[in-house]
């Protein structure tokens, strides 16, 4: 194979080579002694070639000096050199055709400003030899389902009890996170994984390049789980469309995301020299790709274990609906405690996991099985039945009706012993009289691995397990919300008049206005005036009732300064009130000008901006507006451009949304007014993207039904190519 060979071929190397290269191998169980170790005990059954200058045998095994004397040109070659040492031995792979280096050495980007630049130099060094780097400072990779271990963590035994294989593929830009913790918590849980892959800084491979490996190439991979502190510039636009394309194959992407505070973003960028961005943006963007954004790393392996588990699962349920439901159904919950029963509902109802209403015959059935113990319902106290036989006709009934999506079976009943045998009997035979997916949540510890336990056999057979119902309540909301949603593939935007975005347009409210109207949003027109007696003239064609506005350059907060006028409904009060405008303002420069508009009343102030952000481009705000913008943070961010469902599934975040339909006796907004706008906006942030051009209109005027939409104070800003 071609040592230049593109991403979506090279991460093949990584994630399954035939044959390794350990570059700094050595006998010591450092980093390079480990790496060795784990491949060679972890079971890999290529070639394995130890590399150290200074020796000719290392843990009993033939060494080369140099990587260009191996017998045959490796899949890939793991590198722990000192970070002096990195280019020459990147270039030794390039000659000797080892055309994928994963390097766990340190020192670069997470470092600051000299070690980025260090960083492109490696990176520059790679290019020239033809060789795809993943790192620096990464702990390499486990494919666990081939035992390829190419990794030099040192906390796990990659035997086969802690590295379980399954459908789970780990992408993560921590290394010590993904190798320590991962696979011991996971296989504590009984949950296996199908690979770990840590990327370190990034450099040249990203999560995105991995995250395209395993959503279009690798079919043993059911789910892809994120770990993310942050993406390289540009690459959000890639996320989400292999996001997309994983929805579409049915491959969940579940995700951890860091940054969530200023704080935070700080420490992620100086852990792996990430750019983490606006956590918001994120949030929307994850969103838009139909990433399901989870809680800690626990979350990601036990949801994702539950996504993987259902499989084909649609929500789809009976008209009568759920609590929380609609006509969508939702899940069917029997336990052998009231109590559990009463904190199970709550918390679904907390997370958005719909609880289905039984229709009438499953609520008979179920009484007549218990025989005037527990009660009937959902949820339903089904007693000691949990290790009686009655239990498979319990969850049968549940299965058999129409508004029931899925079934959680729970208990409080010890783990361990004959009696959690029989339960996990009981459940196993009723998973095999329905389609419908089956969760169990067992609220009690797992017993001693020792111990035989009915819950190891229901871990064995692929069901999913929980042992905290916040959890599960918690992983259940996701998969509901997850497939509410559509299956990731948005309809088309609107288009944009030719010209539009070719045109020289100035950072002032009259251009910003002029820019929104070309584009098919309604705006409100501003007149410049240079006097009073010039604001009377515009006013004679205009009429009343008029807002002044005062405009400078540099300007961007009028209402601070005092610099708005409003329901101004003569020329008397027209004339004073300009002139007090200006006489106020005078500190602003003689280059001001006092802006007449005709006031556009009735409406419900929002805000529509767009900024240019550095790793999904042109991204859409849309939220409440007005003076108090920053005090309510209402607002709910999208990469552009955006189709109508998206938009509406905007509005669904914002708390402002509740009025829409009128309050008190209030007006209906015109929604459909607003949708069309924002989808009008989104398009011409992406005409706008290579100009660097952002767009804030506040407010937007949401008017009553049928009456539209009006944008009546607007701003553009020119973005430097630094982004300031």
């Amino acid at each position: 194979m071609d040592a230049a060979l593109s991403s979506g071929h090279i991460v093949e190397r990584f994630v399954r080579p035939r044959s390794v290269a350990v570059v700094g191998a050595s006998d010591r169980m450092d980093y390079g002694g480990r790496l060795l170790r784990n491949l060679r005990e972890g079971g890999f059954a290529g070639p394995i070639y130890p590399v150290n200058p200074r020796r000719t045998e290392v843990q009993g095994m033939r060494a080369w000096a140099d990587v260009r004397d191996i017998p045959e040109a490796a899949d890939l070659a793991v590198v722990v050199v000192p970070g002096q040492a990195l280019a020459g031995v990147i270039e030794a792979c390039g000659k000797r055709g080892v055309g994928a280096c994963a390097i766990i050495t340190a020192g670069f980007g997470e470092r600051g400003a000299e070690g980025a630049r260090e960083q492109e130099a490696l990176l520059a060094a790679a290019r020239q030899a033809g060789v795809r780097l993943s790192g620096p400072n990464s702990l390499g990779i486990a494919n666990i389902s081939e035992r390829i271990f190419a990794t030099a963590s040192s906390s796990v035994s990659w035997g086969q009890e802690t590295a379980r294989p399954a459908g789970i593929s780990v992408i993560s830009q921590s290394g010590a996170l993904s190798f320590n913790p991962v696979p011991r918590r996971a296989a504590a849980r009984g949950i296996g994984l199908r690979a770990i892959v840590s990327v370190g800084n990034q450099a040249d491979l990203t999560v995105v390049d991995f995250l395209e490996y395993f959503v279009d190439a690798d079919e043993e991979t059911k789910v892809i789980a994120l770990f993310l502190e942050g993406l390289p510039v540009g690459e959000g636009r890639r996320l989400l469309a292999a996001a997309r394309r994983a929805r579409m194959k049915g491959k969940p992407v579940l995700a951890v995301k860091v940054g969530r505070s200023p704080g935070t973003a700080a420490v992620a960028r100086s852990h792996t020299a990430a750019l983490t961005g606006d956590d918001a943006i994120y949030e929307g963007a994850f969103r838009a790709g139909g990433i399901v954004r989870v809680e800690d790393l626990d979350d990601l392996w036990e949801a994702g274990a539950l996504f993987g588990a259902t499989g084909g699962f649609r929500p789809a349920g009976g008209a009568r609906g759920g609590s929380g439901g609609g006509s969508d159904g939702g899940l069917g919950f029997l336990s052998n405690s009231g109590g559990m029963n009463s904190l199970f509902a709550d918390l679904c109802g907390v997370h958005g996991a719909p609880l289905a209403s039984l229709g009438a015959p499953a609520i008979a059935g179920i009484e007549t099985v218990l025989a005037g113990f527990g009660a009937a319902g959902n949820p339903a106290d089904v007693t000691g039945n949990f290790v009686r036989p009655a239990l498979v006709d319990l969850i049968d009934l549940f299965a058999a009706d129409p508004a029931v999506d899925l079934i959680v079976a729970g208990t409080t009943s010890g783990a361990g012993g004959q009696r959690s045998r029989d339960i996990a009997t009981n459940i196993l035979t009723a998973r095999a009289h329905t389609k419908k997916p089956l969760v169990m949540l067992w609220f009690a510890p797992p017993p001693p691995a020792e111990e035989e336990s009915g819950l190891v056999t229901l871990r064995d057979a692929g069901l999913p397990v929980f042992h905290e119902p916040a959890k599960c309540a918690r992983a259940l909301g996701w998969l509901y919300a997850h497939h509410r949603r559509g299956l990731g593939v948005e309809e088309a935007g609107a288009e944009i008049p030719q010209g539009v975005a070719a045109k020289e347009w100035r950072e002032t409210q009259a251009d910003a206005l002029a820019l929104l109207a070309e584009a098919g949003i309604p705006a409100a027109g501003v007149f410049a005036s240079a006097s009073a007696e010039e604001a009377e003239a515009i006013a004679g064609k205009t009429g009343f009732p008029l807002v002044l506005k005062i405009e400078a350059p540099g300007l961007r907060h009028k209402t601070e300064l005092g610099g708005v006028r409003v329901g101004i409904g003569d020329r008397a009060a027209l004339a004073c009130a300009w002139r007090a405008l200006w006489q106020e303002t005078e500190a602003l420069g003689p280059a001001r000008r006092v802006l007449l508009q005709t006031q556009v009343t009735g409406g419900l102030e929002l805000l529509l901006g767009g900024r240019i952000d550095p790793v999904f481009g042109p991204v859409v705000a849309l939220g409440a507006g007005g003076t108090a913008v920053e005090i309510e943070r209402d607002i709910a961010f999208r990469p552009a451009p955006l189709g109508a469902a998206m938009v509406r599934e905007m509005l669904e975040e914002l708390r402002i949304a509740r009025r829409f339909a009128g309050v008190r006796g209030g007006a209906a907004r015109d929604v459909e007014a607003l949708v069309d706008a924002v989808v009008r906006f989104g398009a011409l942030m992406e005409a706008l993207a290579e100009r660097r051009m952002e767009i804030e209109i506040n407010p937007l005027m949401l008017l009553a039904a049928g009456s539209g939409v009006c944008a009546v104070d607007a701003r553009i800003t020119l973005v430097d190519e630094k982004g300031a």
